[in-house]
């Protein structure tokens, strides 16, 4: 067991991949609280994989360096999707 922590994703070097940012932030006992966290800043999210994907959301799973195993969309006000991923650090390693 261990605690979930949000990971921002951006775009990389190369056309059309994606990286990871580093670990940043306080880590969260349950994923799920830690997604409801994400929606009350930034609206509805998509989790790639899973959810109907809304016009213009690309599905760019396996296309990120050091890839989450859950990845999430969500509009940006300004147009345009941005996206993170949920990441779960064991205890040991959080210590």
């Amino acid at each position: 067991m261990g605690e979930f922590f949000e990971v921002v994703i951006q775009p990389a070097d190369g056309f059309g991949e994606f990286q990871c940012s580093p670990i940043n932030g306080e880590g969260w006992a349950a994923d799920s609280d830690l997604l409801a966290e994400c929606e009350g800043n930034v609206g509805v999210c998509y989790r790639l994989g899973h959810d109907e994907l809304p016009a213009g959301c690309d599905d760019i799973r396996g296309r990120i360096r050091g890839e989450p195993a859950s990845v999430y969309a969500y509009a940006m006000p300004e147009g345009g999707f941005g996206y993170f991923g949920i990441v779960e650090v064991s205890v040991a390693d959080v210590a």
